[in-house]
C-alpha cells in the first residue's frame, strides 16, 4: 500500500517529515549586579518547520496549476489538517506561511510509471513548504 501524505487536500508522493510536536518555551530574565537569573515557563509552542514534498500529475499545465493552488492556500490563511507516512498528525496543524518550487519544478517529465495518482504522468512538481505547527 502506497503511503498517504498530505497538508489539508493537497496529496503527495512523498514528504520529507512529519509534524515536530510543540515544545515548552522558556524565557530567560538576568539583571546586572544580581547573581542568577528567573526562568519562565511559558508553555508549549509551536514552531516554524520546512517539509519538502513531491507529486506526480497527468501533465506540466496541471502540476503549474497545482503549485497556483498551493501558493492560493498559504494566501487563504486557513489551518490544514497533515497526514505523514498514513499517520494522522491531528488534532494538530498546520499553518502555511509559504510554498516555493523547487528542483526545477513544476515540469514536464517523458512519462513517470507507477505514480500514486496517475498510472502514466506527464507532470512533476516538488516544492519547499515552511510551515507553523499550531497546538
Amino acid at each position: 500500500m502506497a503511503q498517504l501524505n498530505s497538508i489539508g487536500l493537497f496529496t503527495f508522493l512523498t514528504m520529507s517529515e512529519p509534524v515536530p510536536l510543540p515544545k515548552l518555551d522558556f524565557v530567560f530574565q538576568s539583571r546586572a549586579g544580581v547573581n542568577g537569573h528567573a526562568i519562565w515557563s511559558t508553555g508549549e509552542r509551536g514552531t516554524n518547520f520546512t517539509v519538502h514534498t513531491a507529486v506526480d500529475l497527468a501533465n506540466y499545465a496541471v502540476a503549474r496549476q497545482r503549485l497556483l493552488d498551493y501558493q492560493q492556500a498559504q494566501r487563504d490563511g486557513f489551518p490544514m489538517a497533515v497526514t505523514w507516512a498514513n499517520l494522522n498528525e491531528s488534532p494538530r496543524s498546520v499553518l502555511i506561511l509559504d510554498v516555493k518550487p523547487i528542483n526545477g519544478t513544476p515540469k514536464a517529465i517523458a512519462g513517470g510509471v507507477g505514480g500514486t495518482y496517475y498510472g502514466m504522468s506527464q507532470g512533476f512538481l516538488e516544492a519547499s513548504w515552511t510551515l507553523h505547527n499550531l497546538y
